[in-house]
């Protein structure tokens, strides 16, 4: 029998701090330093709840925590420190619950379990996804304007998968990517005052392809002034990253730069 802690971790929308939504668990086997995570694939109740909901995001959370051990070669203890200060650092919509301890001799068996008993929940009724001005998608959306402007969106790449550079089966990806003189380079859609959670994802993804390739990355935000607290902190924390920050509206002249690049190859 082995002694594992398992976090259950909650989506908490936006409209209504109250509301707690479960959709994932994370497992941690002290004895092998291993995190296991599974997640739902049901976000209906989320949309209905919260149409501006990050989906991709939450979608790649579970494969992001199953490459800690892996990423930084922490023991179980120190995952076990990681995890629990998770859960007071993820205070906005992503939250993880206080760990809790469970004795199982199949991990794999036993994340099942807490699966079916925490997160499968009831259907709800769908909702339509709004954009919202300054958000990620509303961001992305003037990019791809913006790209059809500089007919450049036969040049430059959409969606730019990192598995090859993170772990197999890792679904985030990076927006945009195109190869001027043999270095890549990325594009991402992000809202400083939303995606802080996005942000610490984008910026350890970043930190792994750069391991293994010659890239740089830059970072499409909506206007920078007047800055909230949060947003200042997740500016901070991109430019401590090595990641550019563009605003979305200098978009159509760093687009043309962009162009210049791709002319002159």
């Amino acid at each position: 029998m082995k002694n594992c802690e398992y976090f259950l971790l909650h989506y908490v929308p936006a409209i209504s701090g109250d509301i707690r939504i479960p959709v994932g668990i994370l497992l941690l086997d002290g004895a092998a330093a291993a995190v296991h995570s599974r997640m739902t694939r049901n976000w209906k109740k989320i949309r209905c709840l919260d149409p501006q909901a990050d989906l991709e995001l939450l979608d790649s959370l579970g494969s992001v925590w199953e490459q800690l051990p892996e990423a930084t070669g922490e023991s179980s203890e120190e995952l076990r420190r990681r995890l629990t200060g998770m859960s007071d650092e993820f205070s906005g919509a992503v939250q993880l619950s206080a760990p809790r301890g469970v004795l199982t001799d199949d991990p794999h068996r036993e994340l099942d379990r807490l699966y079916r008993e925490h997160v499968i929940g009831r259907v709800s009724h769908r909702a339509g996804k709004r954009m919202r001005p300054g958000g990620r998608s509303w961001i992305r959306r003037r990019i791809g304007e913006s790209l059809k402007r500089h007919h450049l969106e036969g040049r430059v790449q959409s969606g730019f998968s990192v598995e090859e550079f993170t772990a197999p089966g890792d679904r985030f990806q990076i927006d945009y990517a195109y190869k001027p003189n043999g270095v890549t380079k990325l594009l991402h859609a992000l809202s400083l005052d939303q995606d802080w959670n996005r942000a610490k994802i984008l910026s350890c993804t970043f930190w792994r392809i750069r391991e293994r390739m010659q890239t740089s990355l830059t970072a499409i935000v909506g206007d920078l002034s007047p800055r909230s607290p949060a947003a200042a902190a997740c500016a901070r924390m991109l430019e401590d990253s090595d990641i550019a920050i563009q605003p979305v509206s200098g978009l159509d002249d760093y687009l043309d730069g962009v162009r210049g690049e791709l002319a002159s190859r």
